[in-house]
């Protein structure tokens, strides 16, 4: 058994202080704020305001249960009462978070170097996939590359990464069940599409050469992607169109690129929460091929004149605007 060496009372308070500097803390800070109207949730004052610790069982790792919103003055009262050493307790038996907070920061330290590698090398482009989105705006900040207002968190890098091991077993049980399915050409690269000198490009999931015969006709394009229960409940109740439309649009715009529209695409989807699998036949749609394709035309030629976009909407809290990742930035 190995034992644990008991942190110091100025040991714990050194670790909370390091931890209270992070960018975790602060986007989870930011949350407490938000979902308290920015208001003391003691006294009900505004102004300055703090979040306190009600636990510090899931430090590095809270839940909203956990936090307060307090002004200094109900914050300091709250300590009085309670003590702060006695709530500081970072020995606790379950050092889950502590462990997730490690992971995190070497996560995002690696996909931080990874960025600035692909930056210093790749020009200004949009990937087709995303060009269905509706605001204009924000397909012109993922062109250039534009900082976000905060960065992607470590438990994001990782649903991720979960994206594209569901991938990779979806091929796999597809060829298990009798598919041909090319994932990469003979050199294992990624079949690949680009336009505009490159400034469009698009990776499909793979092409499917030949199956089962209630399965056809062949070759289909294959398009795949991972979703959480929520998500994938709402694709299996309106299907792919209704419910993504950038996922119906990257279809078209990738059935059109690769010359594969005599056959419907099939559409994939794997519930990462209950390993259920969602399939559909995605026909092609030449109308919405040429407007996204118009689309990303009318882009490129805007963003390298040097011309500023409209947005999809003139309200600030309108919802897409609310959790676009440049929100700050555009309304500024």
């Amino acid at each position: 058994m190995v034992l644990r060496r008991k942190l110091s009372s100025r040991e714990r308070k050194a670790l909370y202080q390091e931890y209270l500097k992070t960018p975790h803390w602060k986007e989870r800070r930011s949350r407490a704020l938000n979902l308290a109207g920015n208001r003391c949730q003691k006294c009900g004052k505004g102004g300055r305001l703090e979040v306190h610790h009600l636990t510090y069982a899931h430090l590095f790792a809270e839940l909203d249960e956990d936090l307060l919103v307090l002004c200094r003055g109900c914050h300091g009262r709250q300590h009085e009462h309670y003590g702060e050493d006695d709530m500081l307790d970072l020995n606790t038996r379950n050092s889950g978070g502590r462990v997730a907070h490690l992971i995190d920061t070497a996560m995002l330290a690696d996909a931080a170097k990874k960025d600035a590698e692909r930056l210093a090398t790749r020009s200004p482009r949009i990937g087709a996939s995303r060009l269905g989105e509706t605001c204009l705006r924000k397909l012109q900040y993922e062109y250039f590359k534009t900082p976000k207002d905060k960065g992607f968190s470590g438990k994001t890098l990782r649903i991720f990464r979960r994206g594209h091991e569901g991938e990779e077993w979806m091929a796999q049980w597809l060829r298990l069940a009798g598919f041909q399915l090319f994932t990469a050409d003979a050199e294992g690269n990624q079949k690949c599409f680009r336009a505009l000198q490159g400034r469009v490009l698009g990776y499909a999931d793979g092409v499917v050469i030949a199956g089962p015969d209630e399965c056809g006709p062949y070759p289909r394009l294959w398009e795949n992607k991972v979703l959480g229960a929520k998500g994938w409940n709402k694709l299996d109740k309106e299907g792919v169109r209704r419910a993504y439309p950038v996922y119906y649009g990257q279809v078209q715009l990738y059935m059109a690129y690769f010359d594969l529209t005599d056959a419907p695409a099939l559409f994939t989807a794997l519930n990462g929460d209950t390993m259920e699998i969602f399939a559909e036949d995605v026909r092609f749609d030449a109308q919405a091929a040429q407007e996204l394709s118009d689309k990303a035309v009318n882009l490129v030629s805007a963003c390298e004149a040097g011309e500023l976009l409209p947005r999809c909407t003139d309200r600030e809290d309108w919802f897409e605007c609310k959790f676009c990742d440049w929100h700050n930035r555009c309304w500024a």
